[in-house]
């Protein structure tokens, strides 16, 4: 443990970076999406530090064309020194960087997916472990997109329930 990060082991046996608060370190995810464009993630990373209190990220390195940031929130009554599982919240985002877009998993109902889809968004179903718990899985949003706005009220959306 080093600083502002511990690395979580997973059943796998990777070990990702979480930041203990707040947002990992560039040097933690940087090189791995060195062939990617991040600068829509740059800029949705810093809204969601600026807006969302006690904002925690982690980020998974290990699976090539699976990348992704997760997000979370560090209880408000966790020990000042305890950084285990147990003094964070449950999960509320998933972002996964890809070439052309960003897929995002969300920790809201389901039937939001029709308002994404009136919203111009793509949305298509991720049978994955989040759509197990209930997510809004699969939102693809263009790099290029331009309405920072838009895409922050829905990510907004998983941190507020």
């Amino acid at each position: 443990m080093a600083g502002n990060v511990v690395f979580e082991d997973t059943k796998a046996g990777n070990k990702f970076p979480r930041a203990k608060i707040g947002l990992l370190e560039e040097r933690y995810w940087r090189a791995p999406l060195k062939k990617y464009p991040i600068e829509l993630l740059c800029v949705i990373r810093k809204q969601l530090l600026s807006v969302v209190p006690r904002l925690t990220e982690k980020f998974n390195p290990t699976t090539p064309g699976l990348r992704y940031f997760g997000y979370k929130i560090r209880n408000r009554d966790a020990a000042k020194n305890d950084f285990s599982k147990c003094s964070y919240g449950s999960d509320k985002a998933y972002i996964y960087i890809q070439k052309k877009n960003l897929h995002i998993d969300l920790d809201i109902d389901k039937k939001f997916k029709q308002e994404l889809i009136k919203a111009g968004y793509e949305v298509r179903y991720s049978n994955n472990y989040q759509d197990q718990r209930g997510w809004l899985t699969g939102w693809y949003v263009p790099h290029s997109t331009k309405n920072i706005k838009k895409v922050m009220k829905w990510l907004l959306m998983a941190f507020n329930r």
